[in-house]
């Protein structure tokens, strides 16, 4: 360490004085780690050296040749400052994280990708150098993501990536998380990782549709009434690409259903279509599901079960935003929260502030409840009466 280190570290800490064209006068007090980090002997030959060269304009000493009060310099010295430390100047290595930034945008189309980047560039105006500086490998993942338009194995993406099917997982998967969850509004607050990564066409294993009702599909030219199927079908994520709806449906109503358990104790209903959502469909589940709405008539039906929580009523807005914006709650009133209530949870208080501020104009009865209570009530008690038997 030099003091003339030590004085551009300082200049660089502020917003203006390591910017080209400065001028003025600045002071350096002298500090025990000075002497610790430089050594006495050479700090007191550096200030000489400094002072001849015209870069410390005054020197005030406790006393002289032996303890140092300050220094103080010009700024427009501080080229040779840079110069002296062979240190390349703050301005030209923000001008090149500006060109590096701009090559590694060129032709994202991501918009919270884009997002991402103009808080990069915001950074740099603001005279920060980004950390991500430099960072090929994980730029180029960036675009390799941005370029995915069917869901993929994460390990067979890894594979093309690093050659290695696991390295994304130990290394940039829960990096690659936490940036869509910062910019892309279609992340919810309680979505899995793997929701997430799904979202990005990431798949740990194939996305799947289950559902029970009068849907009509076309398979390869062939009509397929799956009402046949009372306990429920799959759809995996092949068939789901490739699947035709036909253009006359029976489907008169639409339920989502939260939860795994209440899906099959949900009974076949003719005229009703039941899907089961796990929390938030996949991105080729929702593709399929906006065509079938295009399909079916105006007047359908559509309704959503799901926890009596802050995660249920999330999941029933995102619903309502993402697939089906007609949609109204069921079994997610007053009535059916008092009906349950001695199956309630005491919900944590970082949850009840994050459900205050919820707007869900369909749920702020439910959220009241929730409020006043405390307690969070999970659909799978649904299926119970008192004797024990399903719903």
């Amino acid at each position: 360490m030099t003091l003339a280190e030590t004085i551009i570290r300082k200049c660089e800490r502020s917003s203006r004085d390591w910017k080209k064209g400065e001028s003025g006068n600045r002071t350096y007090y002298i500090q025990q780690e000075d002497y610790d980090a430089i050594g006495r002997k050479a700090l007191f030959e550096e200030v000489e050296t400094l002072k001849r060269e015209g870069i410390l304009t005054e020197v005030r000493w406790y006393q002289t040749g032996i303890e140092l009060e300050w220094v103080r310099y010009s700024l427009s010295a501080l080229p040779k400052l840079y110069e002296r430390a062979g240190i390349e100047p703050k301005g030209k290595r923000l001008e090149e994280a500006r060109a590096f930034f701009q090559q590694v945008f060129r032709g994202i189309h991501s918009p919270w990708l884009l997002k991402y980047g103009q808080e990069l560039f915001a950074r740099i105006e603001e005279g920060k150098m980004p950390k991500e500086m430099g960072q090929e490998e994980w730029f180029d993942l960036l675009r390799r993501v941005d370029q995915l338009r069917e869901p993929t194995y994460k390990r067979i993406f890894s594979n093309g990536c690093f050659r290695d099917s696991k390295r994304f997982e130990r290394q940039y998967q829960k990096r690659l998380v936490q940036l869509a969850r910062k910019y892309w509004d279609v992340i919810e607050d309680e979505m899995s990782d793997t929701e997430v990564l799904s979202e990005l066409n990431l798949e740990s294993y194939s996305q799947e549709l289950c559902f029970k009702g009068n849907l009509r599909l076309i398979l390869n030219g062939t009509e397929l009434d799956m009402g046949c199927f009372r306990q429920g079908a799959v759809l995996n994520s092949e068939t789901l690409k490739t699947i035709g709806i036909c253009g006359k449906q029976s489907i008169k109503k639409v339920i989502t259903v939260e939860n795994k358990a209440n899906y099959m104790a949900m009974p076949y209903e003719q005229g009703s279509l039941i899907l089961f959502c796990h929390g938030y469909f996949t991105p080729l589940e929702r593709k399929f599901l906006i065509r079938l709405r295009q399909i079916l008539p105006e007047d359908t039906q559509y309704l959503h079960t799901g926890d009596l929580d802050y995660g249920g009523i999330r999941i029933f807005g995102w619903i309502r935003k993402q697939v089906f914006p007609e949609v109204r709650p069921f079994r997610m009133d007053r009535e059916t929260f008092l009906r349950f209530q001695s199956y309630g949870e005491p919900m944590d208080d970082g949850k009840l502030e994050k459900l205050r501020q919820v707007k869900e104009p369909l749920l702020e009865e439910l959220k009241e409840m929730i409020l006043t209570t405390g307690l969070a009530i999970e659909q799978e008690c649904f299926c119970l009466e008192k004797n024990g038997s399903m719903c």
